[in-house]
């Protein structure tokens, strides 16, 4: 199970973004950002806020996002080490294997999004931002991000390459000392972003990429590999739990939730995988979830606007916004799926496939020797 993907690990990043979904349809009505989300459960004053704040905590985008920082940098850590030859050459490899990755999806997801602005607009309709190829394209690019929200992660993932590559070659120079080093610089540049050069928003989300790859070197496999069924369901609780007792935006919660998703992470990678708990992520369905996660992640924005311009009209969101955030999420997910499957069939893979030629040396062809005279 370890050789290649971990059937486990899809399906918790699979879950992780139907997640998020649900998370940004409850919170379509913004005023629950104030009320409800950064406020801790025993601050709650009536039963709707209780229940809309179970499923704020149990449908977290933000939790999700840091999960999915934590599993990029211990998979990319994994396939670093892989990886042979000089610093230069592994590097150059690296960037270009994660262009290939990231940008097909997006941009074919940005070009679908320009075209819903336009049929919006001859339509007359509002909920989708007016047609605009030059912002369109900055964010495609990930230069300049005002259409498509969640491609802010996708710009982390791009900003923090430079961060996964050093973070390596100190590792493998200096061994796992020099990686808690590491982890510990990244939890002080939550308060100081000097630590990351003042890039956008990796003060935040560096230490979630620090910690996965930290975990991934196999020196740490003995701290997992016997936990039990218990202990595992115990991580998954705490890691739906805990963040709701206390107050949402402090760095120390953030800190916390990180360290609890490499907890996870690590449990689910390295331990038995016949628990009941990794049987269960390892599921068809999760599995499936996982492997179109990304196009997944970007296309439901679109889904999302359509369904938005739909209900808001009716509204009721203002008054029943955990009930018609459940039903839109449903809904976005239901809509989603197929376009995320067939976005990760070519475009994903397609530029997997394009990263692959564009940095495998191949052998010049062999001539065959002149005949002897």
């Amino acid at each position: 199970m370890m050789a290649g993907r971990n059937a486990s690990l899809d399906g918790l990043r699979g879950l992780a973004a139907v997640s998020v979904v649900f998370y940004h349809a409850i919170l379509h009505h913004e005023v629950l950002v104030g009320t409800t989300l950064i406020q801790p459960i025993q601050r709650m004053t009536t039963l709707r806020d209780v229940l809309t704040k179970i499923a704020l905590s149990v449908f977290n985008g933000n939790n999700a996002v840091l999960l999915f920082f934590v599993l990029s940098g211990f998979v990319l850590a994994l396939s670093l080490e892989k990886s042979s030859g000089t610093p230069l050459g592994i590097g150059s490899k690296f960037v270009a294997r994660r262009l290939c990755r990231l940008y097909p999806a997006l941009f074919g997801c940005m070009a679908a999004y320009y075209l819903l602005s336009l049929f919006y607009a001859q339509m007359g309709w509002a909920g989708v931002p007016s047609p605009n190829a030059r912002a369109a394209t900055l964010n495609a690019l990930l230069l300049q991000i005002t259409w498509h929200g969640p491609s802010t992660t996708i710009q982390a993932e791009m900003l923090a390459v430079p961060f996964v590559l050093a973070f390596f070659f100190f590792q493998k120079r200096f061994g796992s000392v020099s990686a808690l080093v590491l982890f510990s610089l990244s939890v002080f540049a939550m308060a100081q972003p000097v630590f990351v050069m003042g890039a956008p928003h990796m003060s935040a989300w560096i230490s979630s990429f620090a910690i996965g790859m930290l975990i991934a070197d196999r020196r740490f496999q003995p701290f997992f590999s016997s936990v039990s069924s218990l202990t595992l369901w115990l991580l998954i609780a705490a890691f739906v739990v805990v963040r709701m007792f206390v107050p949402f935006n402090l760095d120390g919660s953030t800190l916390g939730q990180v360290i609890l998703c490499a907890a996870l992470v690590g449990a689910v990678y390295y331990g038995d995988q016949n628990l009941t708990a990794t049987r269960v992520l390892a599921n068809p369905v999760c599995r499936f979830l996982g492997k179109i996660s990304y196009s997944f992640y970007l296309i439901n924005v679109l889904f999302l606007l359509i369904l938005w311009s739909l209900v808001d009209p009716l509204g009721i969101y203002p008054t029943h916004a955990l009930e018609t955030g459940l039903f839109v999420g449903t809904a976005v997910i239901t809509l989603t799926l197929p376009f995320a499957y067939f976005s990760e069939k070519w475009l994903e893979q397609g530029g997997i496939i394009l990263g692959r030629l564009l940095t495998t040396a191949h052998a010049a062809p062999q001539t065959a020797p002149a005949p002897a005279e």
